[in-house]
This record gives structure tokens, C-alpha cells and sequence, in this order.
């Protein structure tokens, strides 16, 4: 039952993966970019030649997402605040 588990991990605990993430434990395959260089070495992965680097840093997203959402919660209470009706784009109301 060895194959491409590693350690005490059976074959039937392996998570379904692409196959370049095959040889990486499961708690790397999600993300393998933070396996370190030994591990990457191990698996006979190069990042950005055999797996793709990540497109989307995901930590940055979620902090550039969570300060528009701040910035419109208090846009719309300084408009509820002055009972101002919200501008519209082209400056034409409906």
C-alpha cells in the first residue's frame, strides 16, 4: 500500500490530487508553493516548471477586499448620516 503516500499515510488517506502533487504529503498539496526547497526536492517538483507558481496571493486579495467593504460601509453611512441620497455615475438620478 506504499505508492505515493509517504510516512504513516496509507494510500487511502491520500487526498485526489493533480498528478505533478502526487509525491507531496497531504498538507502541502493545497499549496504547494510553501513546501520548503527539500521537500519541493523530494517530490521532484520545480515550481514554475512542473507546478505553476500561484496566480492570486490570496492574503493580499483579502486585505485589498476587506478595506473597498470598509470603504463603502462608511461612504454609505456618511450618506445615511446627512440623509443624502447616494450620487449616481453619470450624475442623472432615477
Amino acid at each position: 500500500e506504499g505508492g505515493a503516500a509517504s510516512g504513516s499515510e496509507s494510500q487511502s488517506d491520500r487526498v485526489p490530487t493533480a498528478p505533478e502533487l502526487a509525491r507531496l504529503p497531504n498538507r502541502l498539496i493545497h499549496a504547494p508553493w510553501t513546501a520548503s526547497a527539500l521537500e519541493l526536492a523530494a517530490a521532484r517538483i520545480r515550481l514554475g516548471v512542473d507546478y505553476p507558481h500561484p496566480i492570486v496571493d490570496h492574503a493580499v486579495a483579502r486585505a485589498r477586499a476587506l478595506a473597498a467593504l470598509s470603504s463603502l460601509k462608511a461612504s454609505a453611512e456618511a450618506f445615511a448620516k446627512n440623509d443624502a441620497p447616494l450620487p449616481w455615475p453619470s450624475g442623472d438620478q432615477a
